[in-house]
């Protein structure tokens, strides 16, 4: 993140634990420097015994998170790529290994031991949402919407499935994935679909390492480089099927 201001803030006042992704222009996008913040904030937050509870939000007022921070996926074709400097590229197997720590932070709150509050404004999508889901209670403002939109890119949230069903209803739930719905606060593919199958009677921990294997297969997909890049281009994708 440029400039001096911290990815995710972490404040703590009269037993509350405040922890804020602090990315607004990015509307509060899943970056690996963010992930990292909040797992340095959960553990800091489980270890305080004056820590009574713990609040996530997301700073300013459009976006509690928008989930994965897309513009540094890694998914890059020559000459597709968004405008601007180029960034170096990882390795297959160190992309794969960095979407661990998206599991450890589902797994760092599922285990926290202090009860966790999503306060939610404006989208909480994607990750977005399988983070607020993670808490134990999220209280949302009424302008709040709510959604998995990674089909429209070519993509299918694969380990935040391991919070929406234990959440949603299955039918709901498998609804919202397959439609990039989104869905307010009054109120794929065959890969897709098998993951989903596979991993709904699987207790959590088994359920996170296949679901990031099944995003890695994902995100190497055609149509995957292909919607991600469209997004970052600003323009409707061209989906080939593969």
């Amino acid at each position: 993140m440029s400039g001096t201001a911290p990815a995710v803030l972490h404040v703590f006042d009269d037993g509350v634990a405040r922890v804020t992704i602090n990315r607004p222009d990015a509307r509060n996008a899943l970056s690996g420097e963010v992930m990292e913040g909040l797992l340095e904030a959960f553990d800091r937050s489980a270890a305080d015994p004056l820590v009574r509870v713990v609040v996530l939000t997301g700073a300013g007022e459009k976006a509690f998170c928008a989930g994965g921070d897309l513009g540094g996926s890694g998914l890059r074709a020559a000459g597709r790529g968004a405008p601007g400097p180029p960034r170096p590229e990882r390795g297959f197997a160190e992309r794969h290994h960095d979407r661990r720590n998206f599991a450890d932070l589902f797994r760092r709150m599922n285990r926290l031991g202090k009860p966790i509050i999503a306060r939610v404004r404006g989208h909480c999508l994607a990750g977005g949402l399988g983070s607020a889901l993670g808490c134990d209670l999220v209280v949302a403002s009424d302008d709040s919407s709510f959604g998995t939109p990674e089909v429209k890119r070519g993509l299918f949230p694969m380990m935040i499935m391991a919070t929406i069903f234990r959440n949603v209803g299955r039918k709901k739930g498998i609804e919202l994935l397959l439609t990039g719905d989104r869905i307010v606060a009054a109120d794929a593919e065959r890969l897709a679909r098998d993951a989903f199958y596979t991993m709904s009677d699987m207790p959590f921990d088994p359920a996170l390492e296949y679901l990031q294997t099944m995003l890695t297969v994902n995100l190497g997909t055609e149509d995957a480089i292909e919607g991600v890049t469209a997004f970052l281009q600003k323009r409707d994708p061209a989906w080939k099927g593969r």
